[in-house]
């Protein structure tokens, strides 16, 4: 008697070196998106439901576009879902960048997105090359 077939579906191609270095490169919106969205309240603006994106830009005093943009990021991140086109709930992850919540990160996310973070690590070649840390060299 013959084997039963089953169908699978053909891997994905691998990813080209120089898109998955691209990709790597281009990584800094990671913290840039979550500390933009600490920084407005988002997570705390949706809060434990589901709420629409242009409710969440009204209570932030935000762009609805853009605000909804954001939130997609965080979609990306696992950060939020979009159960339905507009509609966006954070995950349990995204949940700890409440104000509110216990063991919150939101403030680890605000430090990470003020000036001195950026502009500490944009030294860094120039503290490898001088042995200096980067904090002396921004002063």
């Amino acid at each position: 008697m013959p084997e039963p077939t089953t169908q699978h579906s053909a891997p994905a191609p691998p990813v080209p070196l120089p898109a998955q270095l691209s990709r790597l490169i281009m990584s800094v919106w990671v913290p840039a998106a979550i500390s933009a969205a600490a920084t407005l309240g988002l997570p705390d603006h949706i809060g434990e439901g589901q709420r629409r994106s242009d409710e969440v830009a009204r209570a932030a005093g935000a762009n609805p576009d853009a605000v909804r943009r954001l939130l997609r990021a965080l979609v990306v991140l696992d950060l939020c879902t979009e159960p339905e086109d507009g509609v966006f709930q954070l995950t349990p992850m995204g949940r700890y960048l409440r104000s509110d919540v216990p063991d919150s990160v939101r403030n680890w996310a605000l430090l990470w997105g003020r000036g001195p973070i950026w502009q500490g690590w944009g030294k860094l070649a120039e503290a490898v090359r001088t042995g200096q840390t980067a904090p002396m060299l921004l002063s």
